[in-house]
């Protein structure tokens, strides 16, 4: 994702009011939170990454905003991810936590 583009396009959106889902974006996931935090959006803002999203091998990281911005998320893998940043990521938190599923927390460099 082109830097400039991205924040073109969240340039209009109130900070916390929406929620983000950024395709392919991993490289630039701390770079995308960074803009977002700039942009006046809490640090503390829930966020969560998906990797090979629907597959047997799927892993997902939740967390902060600033988290994400500090590129402290790791996983396994190098397939396609989803970055989410909103509440949205709660709902998914605590629908984990009510079928009992843990998260990974770990992702590679590609």
């Amino acid at each position: 994702h082109e830097e400039a583009a991205f924040a073109s396009s969240i340039a209009q959106l109130q900070p916390n009011g929406v929620t983000v889902v950024v395709l392919m974006g991993m490289g630039r996931s701390a770079a995308i939170a960074g803009l977002l935090i700039d942009r006046g959006w809490s640090r503390g803002t829930p966020a969560a990454v998906i990797v090979d999203g629907t597959k047997p091998r799927q892993q997902v990281w939740r967390g902060t905003l600033d988290q994400l911005a500090a590129d402290a998320v790791t996983m396994d893998g190098c397939g396609a991810g989803t970055i989410v940043i909103g509440d949205v990521v709660t709902v998914g938190l605590q629908a984990a936590s009510d079928t009992g599923r843990t998260a990974q927390v770990r992702r590679t460099r590609a």
